[in-house]
């Protein structure tokens, strides 16, 4: 009896994190450049709704939470 694998990939969970390092960047770089609404909708386009996306413009702090 063959035993089916779940569609189950390693690289899912590091292309998550990847994309997270990305995101994290970009808004560090234009919290500056952008207001927090032309922010949140280039990370929104960007992003695949599966995180949540803080930034603190005085600290300079970018925070990454999962749904």
């Amino acid at each position: 009896m063959a035993y089916k694998q779940k569609s189950w990939s390693p690289f899912t969970k590091m292309d998550d994190e990847n994309k997270k390092k990305e995101i994290t960047s970009f808004i560090k770089d234009n919290m500056d450049k952008m207001s927090d609404s032309e922010l949140a909708k280039a990370v929104r386009e960007k992003s695949d709704n599966k995180t949540e996306y803080n930034w603190n413009t005085k600290t300079k702090e970018v925070e990454a939470y999962d749904n």
